[in-house]
């Protein structure tokens, strides 16, 4: 239990998704019907893992799409999820679907983690949900800035001190109905030579979406088109993984779709310094280390293209 004891019966489950983690909330003497963004604070940070035995599935990670598309029997006590990483509104529908009620939320460690979140009196598929009360959310040239609840600064870093208003970081907009949109990070932004400007998150949450595909890198900065590294989550030949590509390419715009791949031999990891220790993707190190590769890819459709 946290800090406030919500329930001695709450229990957690993690997922991984993307770089973000997704927690669940679990215990027969929760209400389903109740607005449980307080715990929320105190569970987005917990590093507890389910012990063995707690659930009927084996105590690892799983992706989001593993956790919607396998068929497993899922403990009727769970109430939710929330995730950090971008994912599709189409995985969120095909959850709950299946039974598994899921709502996206926001947070960043600065400001004491959640941010935004959306609950069962309060949802709206495809947003990460309206800010929590003690919180005020906006945005600059782009950026979501949250004040309100800011942390006293980074180590060593003076000029982060006593700031009250963060900088996340992260491109979003506040929509009409008062819901956050997260749309990538600043720094992962990739503009083509034709101009337009692409968060490479939306395409691989879209990508990931289905539960085909385990990871999915999507790069295109001062490139004409995007391209992507393909990991698939099981035995999947190359027929099917160029059907799924299609399948995700009909639903984006012609200017992000995917016009090249290349796929894994093996998935991307910590051990090879491609992930951050909290399953992040570190991009610049992924595209030096793949970038024979990618290039590759782009020469070849050039090519074929003549």
């Amino acid at each position: 239990p946290g800090p406030q004891d919500p329930k001695p019966a709450l229990r957690l489950a993690l997922a991984h998704q993307g770089p973000g983690l997704a927690f669940s909330l679990a215990g027969p003497a929760l209400n389903p019907a109740a607005d449980f963004s307080p715990y929320f604070s105190w569970l987005w940070d917990a590093k507890a893992r389910p012990a063995a035995g707690d659930y009927p599935f084996p105590a690892r990670e799983f992706s989001l799409p593993e956790w919607v598309y396998a068929t497993r029997t899922l403990p009727a006590q769970i109430l939710g999820l929330a995730d950090r990483g971008r994912i599709a509104p189409g995985l969120i529908r095909s959850a709950r679907d299946r039974g598994l009620p899921v709502y996206e939320g926001y947070g960043l460690s600065e400001c004491a983690s959640v941010v935004s979140l959306n609950t069962p009196r309060d949802d709206c598929p495809g947003s990460a949900g309206r800010p929590l009360p003690h919180l005020r959310v906006n945005t600059r040239d782009g950026e979501l800035m949250v004040s309100g609840n800011a942390f006293l600064g980074y180590l060593n870093e003076r000029a982060s001190w006593g700031r009250t208003t963060v900088p996340t970081g992260d491109l979003g907009r506040i929509d009409a109905r008062g819901f956050v949109r997260v749309t990538g990070r600043r720094d992962h932004l990739i503009v083509t030579t034709m101009g337009r400007n692409i968060s490479p998150e939306w395409v691989e949450a879209e990508l990931l979406a289905d539960g085909t595909l385990r990871q999915a890198v999507v790069f295109g900065d001062g490139r004409p088109w995007c391209t992507a590294l393909l990991y698939p989550a099981a035995d999947t030949d190359d027929d099917a993984l160029t059907r799924h590509v299609a399948a995700v390419n009909a639903g984006l715009p012609e200017y992000a779709r995917i016009r090249t791949w290349h796929r894994l031999a093996e998935p991307l990891s910590s051990r090879a310094g491609l992930l951050s220790g909290n399953g992040r993707l570190r991009r610049a190190a992924i595209e030096e280390y793949f970038s024979a590769a990618i290039d590759g890819v782009y020469r070849q459709y050039q090519e074929s293209s003549r």
